[in-house]
């Protein structure tokens, strides 16, 4: 059974992706793969995912970007940044990396931000 926008492929190496390509509100969407984004492995799957993303765009949000959660994910998503905006050396990305798998990661780098605090800093 077809969903509308949903197919799947399957990969040299085996595994099967779910992609969605879809219109919303006159604005046509790329493909966007579902498995990738969301998890999703079967076509049904994808069309349920699908029709929540339709949703949240209909209340203005939306549901690709990605949120950083986590010390690391904030970390790591800064430090690409910077480096490949030219900001940062080869040296210094390297330099914040070490630093930072040293000191922080194993303490604090798991933690969600709202959940440091000020003694686990110190």
């Amino acid at each position: 059974m077809g969903y509308k926008g949903i197919y799947s492929k399957k990969s040299k190496d085996g595994t099967t992706s779910i992609y969605a390509r879809f219109k919303h509100q006159n604005k046509t969407y790329p493909v966007k793969n579902l498995t990738k984004l969301f998890g999703c492995t079967t076509e049904k799957q994808g069309s349920d995912k699908l029709q929540e993303i339709k949703v949240l765009m209909s209340k203005g949000q939306n549901p690709f970007e990605t949120t950083l959660s986590t010390l690391d994910d904030i970390f790591s998503n800064a430090r690409e940044k910077n480096y490949k905006s030219g900001l940062w050396s080869k040296t210094t990305y390297d330099n914040y990396g070490y630093f930072y798998n040293a000191y922080v990661k194993d303490k604090i780098g798991y933690l969600k931000l709202e959940k440091i605090t000020y003694e686990k800093l110190m």
